[in-house]
């Protein structure tokens, strides 16, 4: 682990943003870079998403110039597989769903835009969010980043292995028998899951 920004927690990326020390552009090609270096091993991503994760960073960038900055502009976030980001792909680890593409944001991705989040891609996930590690027929298991020979746990092990291997600062997950809390465990993260109803 080195000093990247990536690495760094929320509040002091946010109170480096705001004092023009750090570029939330800059933070985001920095995250795309990362995810470049470390998905042929880890298989985290199923789709990193970098002009969108631009766009979101330059408005990020713009609304601290003009002091309209969300408590999230310019954090680095990767979505989960399960949760729709619109105008790209949901396939919810199933061959049923590779070319479903996303006619509106879920309604947590909606809140992290609002929040000026920015959106490094989409993260792996068991088929259908039913295993506890984090494999389907998509594409390769999401390895451990401590030790790529194991499992990063599941469902939502992409998630967690994005941010344990530093690509992104939060990663959203879901949970209904231990998908956010496994893979955190696994990859040494904390893994919060709200109460239902809370987001």
């Amino acid at each position: 682990m080195d000093d990247s920004p990536l690495w760094w927690p929320v509040q002091r990326l946010v109170d480096a943003y705001r004092c023009g020390s750090l570029s939330p552009v800059e933070v985001s090609e920095l995250a795309q870079a990362r995810i470049a270096e470390i998905n042929p091993t880890l298989h985290a991503f199923v789709l990193p998403t970098p002009e969108l994760a631009r766009r979101q960073a330059a408005a990020a960038e713009e609304a601290y110039h003009n002091g309209s900055a969300g408590p999230l502009a310019g954090v680095p976030v990767s979505i989960k597989d399960a949760f729709h980001i619109s105008g790209h792909v949901t396939t919810l680890g199933s061959l049923a769903h590779a070319n479903d593409v996303a006619r509106h944001d879920s309604g947590a991705v909606r809140r992290l835009r609002r929040a000026g989040a920015v959106v490094v891609g989409k993260t792996n996930v068991s088929e259908f969010c039913q295993s506890a590690t984090t494999d389907n027929l998509l594409g390769p298991d999401t390895a451990n980043p401590f030790d790529p020979s194991r499992t990063a746990g599941g469902s939502s092990g992409g998630a967690a292995a994005s941010v344990a291997s530093g690509t992104c600062t939060l990663g959203l997950g879901s949970d209904g028998g231990g998908s956010i809390r496994i893979p955190a465990s696994f990859c040494g993260l904390v893994g919060f899951k709200p109460t239902y109803g809370t987001i």
